[in-house]
């Protein structure tokens, strides 16, 4: 599984992946301690946070914390990139 971490102020996007590419999950969250909270935990269902990278657009913050406490490889997207990759 891999994930997917769109990076907000406000909000945040989080998609699940398998490893044919296939989406498993998708949700919003707040970016407050409950959202994180509610997130890691919906994580869990999809496998132990050493075995679920993050592909997240920024390199530091609560969400980055949050999402390294448990354990979770981390790792930082430049934001133009994905833009880059979209077909248009």
């Amino acid at each position: 599984m891999f994930i997917g971490w769109d990076w907000a102020t406000e909000t945040h996007d989080v998609t699940v992946i398998d490893a044919s590419g296939k989406r498993v999950d998708r949700w919003e969250l707040a970016h407050t301690e409950e959202g994180f909270a509610k997130t890691l935990a919906r994580l869990r269902w999809h496998g132990t946070p050493a075995d679920l990278p993050v592909a997240i657009e920024t390199t530091r913050g609560l969400a980055v914390d949050r999402l390294l406490a448990p354990g979770h490889p981390v790792v930082p997207v430049r934001p133009n990139a994905v833009h880059a990759m979209r077909t248009h």
